[in-house]
C-alpha cells in the first residue's frame, strides 16, 4: 500500500544468464503476476507485456501484493 496518493513504482525485469550475461533482449514476452496479500493470484490484474518494465500505482495495491515475471523466449 502506498502511504501518500498518487504515488507510482517501476519494476523492471531483467534477466541474466548463468555466467552473468544479461540475455533480457532475447526475451519475447514478458507475463506479469500479481499475488494478493492471501496468496491468491488475481486473475483480473495479470498482464502480458513486450517490454519488461511495468508502472504500478496505488490502485494496483490495496494492503499487500507479490508481483512475478516469467519471460518466454
Amino acid at each position: 500500500m502506498f502511504l501518500r496518493k498518487d504515488i507510482a513504482t517501476t519494476l523492471t525485469c531483467t534477466v541474466v544468464k548463468g555466467n552473468g550475461t544479461d540475455i533480457t533482449n532475447k526475451v519475447t514476452s514478458f507475463h506479469w503476476i500479481k499475488k494478493n496479500a492471501d496468496g491468491t493470484v488475481d486473475t483480473s490484474w495479470n498482464r502480458t507485456l513486450a517490454g519488461n518494465t511495468i508502472t504500478l500505482t496505488e490502485a494496483d495495491v490495496s494492503s499487500k501484493a507479490i508481483f512475478i515475471c516469467e519471460v518466454q523466449f
